[in-house]
């Protein structure tokens, strides 16, 4: 499920790179030789402890659809939702894992989104309909990241991850969100407000590869959303009918 992160790093790594360099995802292993590699492994996503006897807050949760929005023929600033997509906006992305303000980047008028500039890439969106049954748990946790060069020799090794590790950071710097995979429209996790810290480097030999790694930990707030259907009914009070009835005053 940590695989939308990998994918999310690796055009940028791709892009300072050159479309040349062998760029993967998962914890790798070394190339031929004479040949050189880098590998992100998003390695695992821990919450943070609780106090003993204490639960995450749990918060109701919602019908929703998200998904990539194409722009209208003819209009290319505007997105609309497509017809299966129910409830009213909540949020949109663009680029991928970058939340935009309404009012900044676009207007809404109905089911359409308006923007002032051409979008940078795909433009993600999400929305919110009625309350149904089960919860949204939010909690804070981190994510731990591996990033790892192989080469020839140790200079080169050092460089690469040197380039590498600018890319992703540069990358992470412009992110306010983290989407893993979930099972939409039921199950939906994400990282929220992440925050990257360097944990640590690490050089040396695999096999007649030099390598150099780079360990970080991303901090944020872990949103876990668990939409089981439509709500069971509740009974609720319609109205109120107050009638007022006058009684007749004896006097001894």
């Amino acid at each position: 499920m940590l695989a939308p992160l990998e994918n999310l790093l690796l055009p940028a790594l791709q892009a300072a790179l050159g479309p040349s360099q062998d760029v993967r995802s998962g914890p790798g292993s070394a190339p031929s030789p004479a040949s050189t590699r880098v590998a992100l492994h998003a390695a695992r996503l821990t919450p943070a402890p609780l106090p003993d006897g204490e639960s995450p807050a749990r918060d109701p949760a919602y019908l929703s659809w998200s998904g990539t929005l194409s722009p209208v023929a003819g209009h290319p600033l505007d997105y609309t939702l497509p017809d299966q997509a129910t409830g009213h906006f909540q949020e949109v992305q663009n680029p991928p894992g970058h939340i935009l303000g309404h009012g900044d980047a676009f207007l809404v008028e109905g089911r359409t989104l308006h923007f002032f500039q051409p979008p940078q890439g795909p433009v993600q969106a999400r929305t919110r309909d009625q309350r149904c049954a089960g919860y949204t748990e939010r909690r804070p946790a981190h994510v731990l990241l591996a990033l790892r060069s192989w080469a020839p020799d140790a200079a080169t090794a050092d460089s690469l991850l040197a380039r590498s590790l600018a890319a992703m950071l540069g990358l992470l710097e412009r992110i306010n969100v983290l989407d893993f995979t979930g099972a939409p429209p039921t199950l939906g996790m994400r990282l929220s407000k992440p925050r990257p810290q360097l944990l640590g480097l690490e050089r040396g030999m695999d096999g007649s590869s030099a390598y150099s790694v780079a360990h970080y930990r991303i901090d944020g707030e872990l949103e876990l959303a668990l939409s089981l259907g439509q709500a069971e009914p509740e009974g609720r009070i319609q109205a109120v009918d107050i009638q007022l009835q006058r009684t007749g005053v004896h006097q001894a």
